[in-house]
């Protein structure tokens, strides 16, 4: 567990404008992914927070994280298709009882999504 909360502590500490690259390093060994996209309406200057593949990154619509949004339970972590970047892609989500969102893009729609993948966080 000692690692785990380092490996935590790196993906907080420095600025806000990465932890989108810092987290998807965090969880690119536990579940390989294309790209991680932290949503949030909180951030009204930059509510989307993005890390991976550009083609991914760049193309995501703040309408289809809404639309993905407004499917989830928060607290209930979600291995679905949704429209990503105007396309139907596997994806990990979960939306946080703050009403962030998290999603992580599956690298191969063959790839299960992870069971074991916890988020920290209440």
């Amino acid at each position: 567990m000692g690692t785990e909360l380092a490996g935590l502590r790196e993906v907080i500490e420095g600025p806000l404008h990465e932890i989108a690259g810092r987290f998807s390093r965090f969880l690119a060994d536990r579940w390989p992914h294309t790209a991680l996209i932290i949503f949030t309406r909180e951030c009204t200057g930059r509510p989307r927070k993005v890390a991976g593949a550009i083609e991914t990154i760049n193309k995501v619509t703040l309408a289809e994280l809404e639309d993905l949004k407004a499917r989830m339970e928060p607290g209930r972590p979600r291995c679905t298709t949704a429209t990503i970047a105007g396309e139907a892609r596997t994806v990990w989500v979960v939306r946080d009882p703050l009403d962030t969102l998290l999603v992580l893009v599956a690298r191969s729609t063959a790839r299960a999504c992870p069971a074991d993948l916890v988020v920290v966080g209440r």
